[in-house]
């Protein structure tokens, strides 16, 4: 598994796909960046670690995983993010069988991505176009995260989607009965975010909103998990939290291992969903939106039709328009005016939702596993 781009313990990267090709049987090899070899990992996973170079520093290693790719030895390659489509295409035509795991629509998250220069974002994206239309084409197979990605890979020989569902946390044992008691008798509300932070996933219109909210909710919190990937933004960010009344509500936790996540879920009573009406986003179902239905927590989305889905059915959580904070200022004070009694059950029922769907990981690995028995057979 080559990739140049994940952290160490990167949920889908390490803690599904890895662990599961490992449950398996298959002798694994894991590239990534980091220090510290993920604790969860099995100890017969080989893992690389590239350190934690910078975006640009990071393309040094290229040259060196495509030369692991082809003189390693491996059976399947399997590539992942943008920057190693190219090496898969190399080792393709030395023979290689190549995997192309798909998290995210890359050609638009270019067009969006803070650390590249505005200017460069299109040439960039349209360079990145062409090498997945090959990549489409040549590898053996490709999976893919989200339904919506289908309609990109029709010439695939291979194609099969993959969803980033959570872990089933215990059988059929609904979680939000040990949390919900003790979460609904504190104070708050207390907000949560976790995923990844740039200008586009509009944490700066919720503090702006959290202000907005300070007279009305005195006692209002937000919890902030996950890396924001440019310093500029991340010095943006924390003006807007200084020009609060009570700049401590708002607190930004950095990237947070998912194996710590539910001890952030059970003290939260909202979780939030505020990304950009931006085409990458507005294709994506959402990870996240699944674990906080798993955790019971009643949710404020953008008032998009994929988003809200699982709010409608459930009726348990409010709509906001994307970018505006006082739409979202709005919906977090409507929620939360519904009281703690309706607020919990509303977690009950999209707990009950999801455990309906059956949407977990544990599903989409038999599909993992197949598509690679396939293309070794």
């Amino acid at each position: 598994m080559l990739s140049t781009v994940h952290l160490s313990g990167a949920t889908r990267y390490h803690a599904k796909l890895a662990t599961t090709l490992d449950d398996a049987g298959y002798d694994l090899e894991v590239w990534s960046q980091g220090i510290n070899r993920p604790g969860f990992l099995p100890k017969t996973i080989k893992v690389f670690l590239i350190g934690m170079p910078g975006k640009i520093e990071r393309m040094i290693y290229l040259p060196r995983a495509l030369n692991r790719a082809l003189f390693g030895g491996h059976d399947l390659i399997i590539v992942v993010p943008p920057e190693t489509v190219p090496l898969g295409l190399v080792a393709k035509l030395f023979g290689k069988k190549i995997l192309w795991d798909v998290e995210e629509n890359a050609v638009e998250t270019i067009l969006i991505s803070d650390w590249i220069p505005e200017r460069f974002r299109s040439i960039i994206s349209k360079t990145y176009h062409c090498f997945e239309k090959l990549g489409t084409i040549f590898f053996d197979g490709i999976t893919y995260a989200e339904d919506s990605y289908a309609s990109r890979f029709e010439k695939a020989k291979l194609k099969q989607v993959i969803h980033n569902f959570p872990f089933n946390p215990n059988g059929n044992k609904r979680t939000w009965r040990r949390i919900a008691e003790a979460r609904w008798k504190q104070s708050g509300p207390r907000l949560i975010y976790v995923g990844v932070i740039t200008s586009h996933h509009g944490i700066d219109e919720t503090i702006l909103a959290i202000k907005l909210l300070e007279d009305r909710l005195p006692d209002i919190q937000f919890d902030v998990l996950g890396d924001i990937q440019c310093s500029k933004h991340k010095r943006r960010l924390k003006q807007l939290i200084g020009e609060l009344k009570k700049p401590a509500r708002v607190t930004l936790h950095g990237r947070i291992q998912f194996t710590k996540l539910q001890g952030y879920f059970k003290k939260a009573q909202i979780a939030l969903f505020p990304l950009y009406d931006e085409p990458n986003f507005a294709c994506s179902e959402g990870t996240k939106l699944f674990e906080y239905g798993l955790s019971g927590l009643p949710m404020v989305v953008g008032d998009l039709p994929i988003w809200r889905s699982m709010l409608d059915k459930a009726d348990a959580g409010e709509t906001a328009i994307p970018a505006d904070p006082e739409s979202w200022a709005d919906s977090i004070y409507r929620l939360w005016s519904r009281g703690p009694d309706e607020l919990q059950a509303a977690g009950k029922r999209l707990n009950d939702l999801i455990y309906e769907r059956n949407a977990f990981w544990e599903n989409e690995a038999i599909k993992l596993l197949r598509i690679c028995n396939d293309i070794l057979h």
